[in-house]
């Protein structure tokens, strides 16, 4: 829901701008294939993009800490 974006928005704030750009780039990319081209909606892009971005942000986190 938007109550995600807002934590979600100040915690990439914390992450280096190209490492980031780079990981959006790739994983909107992905959610965006995943949808094979027959029910591409933004709705469910950026519900993908955002369970992705979590994903990375925990990963991220474990890996660097």
């Amino acid at each position: 829901g938007q109550d995600q974006i807002i934590p979600l928005l100040s915690h990439l704030n914390n992450l280096h701008l190209s490492k980031l750009i780079f990981y959006l780039e790739k994983l909107f990319l992905l959610a965006f294939l995943e949808e094979n081209f027959t029910s591409v909606s933004i709705y469910n892009c950026v519900a993908k993009f955002t369970k992705y971005i979590y994903l990375f942000l925990i990963f991220d986190h474990i890996l660097h800490d």
